[in-house]
């Protein structure tokens, strides 16, 4: 009897398994050679930043770098340059605990997609001359290339956030707001407005972001010399918080920048309603020839 025989697979599968650790080897010790390399840029970045050497800080940053904040904002390298510039004048210290830690990495020819967590404790001193302890914690995605002098950030961007403390107090960060925040960076005023009206009309006894939320997002725009989108911004705050003494003076210094004296004296007035001894509309009324 003639015993027929299966065609062997070992030759074929062993070569097979054997490529395959092969490549799996490769691009393990790819990825473990760019995270050894960018996590060293990494360090000598917080390094740069603690003995405050501008130079050495943004090496490590490729000139068309880009910065996206939780709440949207993208902020260009020149524009980052300047923020980090202003940090400096009031910070006094960085803490030996700051750390940027690695989560994950993928790399993909000359491209890295890194995740990282950022604790960064400081010591600065705030606007009365105190000296504050500040710690932050913050999660970013990253995308890191390759160039023929190393490693360089090319785009971060912030995707979680906290805790936060101050004098080792835990302080409550507005992430929800700050995140509804991306509607008027991603689609401008008229995006921020569609969302939060037909928010309100669902939700009448709701409102999707803090008060002061807004409210920052309003003298931010005013410092860039976007004074009819900071007036829209701060006209929500005053309809999601009609009750608000703050929102309205707010609204009020908006309408003194663009030069409307009218709008801005019935805003300041309507603060004062809310609250006769708020002093920022009581000034500002007296500037303004109406007290």
């Amino acid at each position: 009897m003639t015993r027929l025989h299966a065609p062997s697979l070992a030759g074929p599968a062993l070569a097979a398994a054997v490529a395959g650790l092969v490549f799996a080897f490769g691009c393990s010790s790819r990825a473990d050679r760019a995270r050894t390399a960018i996590q060293a840029q990494i360090d000598k970045n917080l390094k740069a930043r603690a003995e405050r050497d501008s130079a050495t800080f943004w090496s490590i940053f490729t000139p068309d770098y880009r910065y996206r904040a939780y709440d949207g904002q993208v902020v260009t390298r020149e524009d980052a340059e300047r923020g980090f510039l202003q940090s400096l004048e009031g910070e006094l210290e960085v803490r030996p605990e700051t750390k940027i830690t690695i989560d994950s990495l993928e790399v993909h020819g000359d491209t890295a997609i890194v995740y990282t967590r950022q604790h960064y404790a400081r010591s600065q001193r705030a606007a009365d001359s105190s000296v504050q302890d500040l710690v932050t914690n913050v999660a970013h995605r990253e995308r890191w290339v390759r160039t023929p002098d190393g490693w360089r950030v090319q785009y971060l961007e912030e995707v979680g956030e906290g805790p936060f403390f101050l004098d080792g107090q835990e302080v409550r960060v507005d992430s929800a707001g700050r995140r509804f925040l991306r509607l008027f960076w991603d689609h401008g005023i008229g995006g921020l407005e569609r969302s939060y009206w037909t928010f309100h009309t669902a939700n009448p006894d709701r409102v999707p972001f803090e008060e002061g939320t807004l409210n920052d997002l309003g003298y931010r725009l005013l410092a860039m010399g976007r004074v009819d989108d900071a007036i829209a911004v701060l006209r929500i705050n005053t309809d999601a918080y009609p009750r608000s003494p703050n929102a309205y003076d707010s609204l009020g210094d908006a309408y003194r920048i663009k030069g409307d004296k009218t709008l801005a004296v019935r805003a300041y007035r309507h603060a004062l309603e809310l609250n006769p001894e708020n002093p920022i509309a009581i000034r500002a009324l007296e500037e303004l020839g109406h007290l």
